[in-house]
């Protein structure tokens, strides 16, 4: 038959066309290219980058000492809750402060002072608080927190005020 298209019939040595040695040749480049990348590529782009360490915090040791010496103030107060309506306040005011201090990383809290229950005792404690806050707030490098301990420390202020009375 004149004008038929006959399949190219296979080497019988090798059992591959000259069709399939031609595409072996076209995509060879390709092979190539792709072994070429090295596995030290592929590591790079898969292993996670570790991020360097924050840097330390300077005003950490101030923050520490405000909520030591909150929380050792606070467990003195809270056995006298039910004894004057203003200890209660104060626990109340000295939780909310620690909340806002992000007090989950709180440092050994300093040592409960007896109180002994006398408004004397507790308005002495408290204005030391009061004063411990004010001078941290001068020292911190931080504007907000300065911000914050300075008017932590006029609560406590106005607190101790109406322990007075």
């Amino acid at each position: 038959m004149v004008g038929a298209v006959t399949r190219p019939t296979p080497d019988p040595a090798t059992g591959a066309s000259r069709r399939a040695a031609l595409r072996l040749v076209a995509l060879a480049p390709v092979a190539v290219a792709l072994a070429a990348c090295s596995s030290s590529a592929v590591d790079r782009l898969e292993a996670p980058r570790s991020t360097p360490p924050a840097p330390p915090n300077p005003d950490q040791p101030a923050v520490d000492a405000v909520i030591g010496a909150t929380t050792g103030l606070l467990s003195a107060l809270r056995p006298l809750r039910d004894t004057d309506p203003a200890f209660a306040d104060l626990i109340t005011l000295h939780t909310s402060h620690l909340a806002r201090l992000g007090s989950a990383s709180t440092p050994v809290a300093a040592a409960a002072p007896d109180l002994g229950g006398s408004r004397a005792q507790v308005r002495s404690h408290e204005a030391a608080l009061a004063t411990l806050y004010a001078e941290h707030a001068g020292t911190v490098e931080s504007g907000p927190l300065a911000r914050l301990l300075a008017a932590m420390s006029a609560a406590i202020s106005q607190r101790v005020a109406g322990l007075e009375a």
